[in-house]
């Protein structure tokens, strides 16, 4: 999928265009059907015969912003401020009110407001045929990022704006400014003034997508006469989603997976059975958690991601595959994690200021620890990440023309974590139950070879070699950046989860942390 380098509102101002246009000559109008194909770099990813959307949302109304300053007026200061000229005897510099900025307003709290909610619920029909692209995975990120991104601003639609990436709004210090040294330090200094509680309000959504009897394609690089890419099927597919001020819920469930792969390797006439394999997996659930708080930063900011935890539940895998299509399989994914990760289809980033764990920019924090190296840490160089992996088991099967390979194994288990002490940055800690290796030959019988069907002909197979091992173990430490990014983590952490002490792990390991501050006396 390539994204044109056009507006969308472009779009829809050429669609207007009459169909006869002055020399009389009828145009095709330039619809979407008309200008995604595929000599001009358009890849269709995703046919669908139906989609039902429901979108279900309550706003509570947004001012506009030239009548901000009066409203963050009171009734009493307004009051004020009508009667004042009516007294007599009274100064000019007498009737000065006092500014939104120099009020006395009592703290607010963004949690205690009623919530913006937003309800999306979309069905698409069964039999809907998608091609497992590496961009298309990207487009879905982009629209995460657009519409629900750090990068976002209200905007006033009275307001005219020539470009939003270099201008910056007159009546709101929150617009995107151009890069520069100066526009920065002012804009970082400006975000002191005081914010319109109504503008603090928070979000409440969530989303439940359901697909029913998806065919997937596996793009891989081939030649006309070679094999078809692999394909997929999945039964149903189910994500859910719940979005709040302090958390926010994901979880993806998957149903039976199906995935069937072809070659074209060269084989004797009873082995043509080895030209289709599969691979089976029985199910799986995805669950993730991501928590965030506003402590002790200023009013306004965005709330920053302090834990990001994901729990990953697979059913047992089965597969029968060759070599020839296993090595198919490896392409397919080489190439999907390409695209992914390729800087070409990342989206440009409209402001250049970098925000720190203090909700500023990090080139002018001054709450930076002196032991850190560096301009301050962002939130996503100390956060707490957690990633939890369980597999029921596997049994696969790598065959091919007169032997096989089984390998099976048990209960698997990998785990991750980035929380632990001074010379540890992160752990990695696996562990299989069970592993098994078997390698089979084929023994001919001794029969007469034209007198028995040719599916008998494979009945005896030989064991030629095993290896049995009990429970493997692994344990893995990765360094750390430097000796002291453990004790900003762990004051990253006491400061947001502090009070709220919602990630059980975090509380144990940082008293642990603590525990061991005290230097050990030598004997």
């Amino acid at each position: 999928m390539l994204v044109k380098n056009c507006h969308t509102n472009k779009m829809i101002h050429d669609a207007a265009i009459p169909a006869e246009c002055q020399s009389g000559q009828k145009t095709v109008k330039p619809r979407w059907r008309n200008i995604t194909q595929e000599k001009a770099g358009w890849v269709e990813c995703w046919t669908v015969p139906s989609v039902m959307l429901t979108i279900d949302y309550a706003w509570h109304p947004i001012y506009p912003q030239k009548a901000d300053e009066q409203l963050k007026q009171s009734l009493s200061e307004m009051e004020e401020t009508m009667l004042s000229v009516l007294r007599p005897g009274q100064k000019t510099s007498d009737r000065v009110v006092s500014s939104p900025c120099t009020s006395s307003r009592p703290p607010v709290d963004p949690s205690e407001l009623p919530p913006d909610k937003l309800h999306v619920e979309m069905e698409l029909s069964p039999d809907s045929q998608i091609t497992l692209y590496g961009p298309l995975l990207n487009a879905f990120l982009c629209i995460k990022e657009n519409y629900f991104g750090e990068d976002d601003m209200y905007m006033d639609f009275e307001e005219v704006i020539s470009s939003p990436v270099l201008s910056l709004s007159t009546s709101s210090s929150s617009g995107w400014t151009a890069v520069g040294m100066e526009n920065d330090k002012k804009e970082n200094e400006s975000s002191a003034k005081s914010v319109h509680p109504l503008a603090l309000r928070p979000w409440d959504i969530t989303v439940l997508v359901n697909l029913y009897k998806v065919h997937g394609r596996l793009p891989v690089h081939g030649t006309a006469d070679g094999p078809e890419c692999p394909t997929a099927f999945l039964e149903r597919v189910c994500f859910e989603m719940k979005k709040g001020f302090g958390e926010t819920m994901l979880q993806l469930v998957l149903s039976p997976l199906s995935v069937f792969v072809s070659d074209s390797y060269q084989r004797p006439p009873v082995d043509d059975v080895l030209r289709e394999g599969h691979i089976n997996l029985s199910g799986l659930q995805l669950r993730a958690h991501a928590m965030f708080s506003t402590e002790g930063l200023p009013l306004g900011s965005d709330s920053l991601e302090y834990a990001w935890l994901i729990d990953v539940q697979a059913g047992s895998l089965t597969a029968k595959v060759t070599a020839p299509q296993l090595s198919c399989l490896l392409e397919w994914g080489q190439t999907f994690v390409f695209h992914v990760v390729c800087r070409e289809y990342e989206l440009e980033r409209p402001k250049s200021v970098i925000v720190c764990q203090h909700g500023i920019d990090r080139r002018f924090c001054e709450s930076k620890l002196s032991c850190i190296p560096g301009p301050c840490p962002t939130s996503d160089d100390l956060k707490y990440t957690m990633t939890r992996l369980a597999v029921d088991g596997a049994d696969i099967y790598i065959v091919e023309h007169g032997c096989a390979t089984n390998m099976k194994m048990g209960a698997i288990r990998i785990a991750n974590c980035n929380l632990h002490n001074q010379s540890v940055g992160e752990g990695i800690s696996a562990a299989i139950q069970d592993f098994q290796v078997r390698q089979y030959i084929e023994q001919l019988n001794n029969c007469k070879l034209g007198l028995q069907p040719a599916v008998l002909r494979r009945a005896c197979w030989l064991e030629a070699g095993s290896a049995n091992l009990g429970l493997i173990t692994v344990d893995i430490a990765l360094a750390a950046d430097h000796h002291f990014k453990h004790e900003a983590q762990r004051h990253f952490l006491e400061t947001h989860d502090g009070r709220t002490k919602r990630v059980f792990t975090v509380t144990l390991k940082l008293d642990l942390l603590n525990t061991k501050k005290t230097p050990r006396k030598n004997s």
